[in-house]
């Protein structure tokens, strides 16, 4: 059945922004223009302000003058998180489409996410994901649906892969990328908020596509849907203060999601693998600060562990952790016999407690690593 065919429900497209003026310049026009011009019939556009110091807000009121497009300003910085959540709130759709102020869309991108959707309700899929490819060269992958390991470490799929064919059909993934993902109403209802608040920033998007697949729902990635994305271009490739949220929000998820007896035993080694992250990060771009940020994840983590221990009794549970689609691989600096003695020592601790289906029988390199040493600049989760 052709989409025009249908009557296509009312979506609500979700942009966050903080001084996209001053650090994007014309590709904020770029990405609105092209958001504005999609081929759906019927959106709105909520610009979420998050209390920019660069006018951002008046000069996109003044420069898009189109009744579909809604500035809404914030008091103060909430983070792409909680600005997020702001959104949904004042939202009107019977979906939910959330995109970075990045990102520039074609045309059809929306219809292909709505109808994956409504053709897939049967396979209980609530979360949609495009093709997103690299911006700045077009022939690149920059996601095309995420992966997560029981280390707590997330990335894209085919990141930095020659975009040749080899994702062409739907497949369902742990997460969608932060960058554009479509979200029903229905689902945003039943987990309660979309993105977890505390985190600011960074592994919310990792976070949404656990608890999805928690409640028994499903992350369907659509290749027909095609966004451009310029990966890194708020906080650069990576910085210590990404990395720190990347790890802390990804022990708070850990912490909340997983089983007890997982985070009991695991817990210790999701600290000292955040400890070892932040070498291999200073390692590889010389700058020690990352060792401080790898320390402050551990204290902030322990400081915080009862908060998110209490947050637990809120996460539905219809799925358990062996019925999840848990990435076998590890992500490293370079492969090395310490690795290959970790994954060992992991999967040992995975059987005795009952979940040998999780094991990692894998490593790569990190494909941040890769970005730093190619110097083509990308993203990294």
């Amino acid at each position: 059945m052709n989409g025009n065919q249908l009557h296509l429900p009312f979506v609500s497209l979700i942009i966050v922004n903080y001084n996209g003026r001053s650090k994007l310049g014309a590709l904020l026009d770029k990405c609105l223009d092209s958001i504005l011009r999609t081929n759906y019939p019927n959106f709105e556009v909520l610009f979420v302000d998050n209390n920019s110091t660069d006018e951002s807000a008046e000069y996109v009121e003044k420069k898009f003058s189109d009744s579909r497009l809604k500035v809404i300003r914030l008091k103060r910085n909430y983070g792409y998180a909680g600005a997020v959540n702001k959104g949904v709130e004042m939202a009107n759709g019977d979906f939910i489409a959330v995109l970075n102020n990045d990102v520039v869309v074609t045309r059809d991108w929306l219809k292909y996410l709505i109808l994956a959707l409504l053709f897939n309700k049967e396979a209980k899929a609530k979360i949609a994901v495009p093709k997103i490819l690299m911006l700045e060269n077009p022939k690149k992958i920059a996601s095309c649906g995420g992966e997560m390991n029981v280390l707590l470490v997330g990335w894209d799929r085919g990141l930095l892969e020659d975009d040749q064919g080899q994702f062409e059909s739907y497949s369902y993934c742990f997460h969608p990328a932060g960058a554009t993902f479509l979200v029903s109403r229905d689902l945003v209802n039943e987990l309660g908020r979309l993105f977890d608040d505390d985190y600011f920033a960074y592994f919310e998007d990792v976070d949404l596509g656990w608890r999805t697949w928690l409640l028994g729902y499903k992350v369907i990635f659509v290749p027909q849907s095609i966004v451009y994305h310029k990966c890194g271009s708020s906080w650069g490739l990576t910085s210590p203060l990404k990395f720190y949220l990347m790890r802390r929000n990804a022990l708070y998820s850990g912490i909340k999601n997983f089983e007890t007896r997982i985070v009991i035993v695991l817990l210790p080694i999701w600290l000292l693998s955040s400890l070892y992250a932040s070498y291999l990060f200073s390692k590889a771009t010389k700058d020690a600060r990352y060792i401080k940020m790898g320390f402050k994840v551990i204290f902030d983590v322990i400081r915080g562990f009862r908060r998110n221990w209490i947050k637990r009794r809120f996460i539905k549970r219809r799925l358990s952790s062996k019925e999840l689609l848990f990435s076998h691989e590890l992500l490293t600096y370079k492969p090395s016999k310490f690795d290959w003695a970790l994954i060992r020592i992991i999967n040992g601790i995975l059987r005795l407690i009952g979940f040998p289906n999780l094991n990692i029988n894998s490593m790569k390199e990190y494909p941040t690593f890769t970005l730093l040493k190619a110097h083509i600049g990308g993203c990294l989760l």
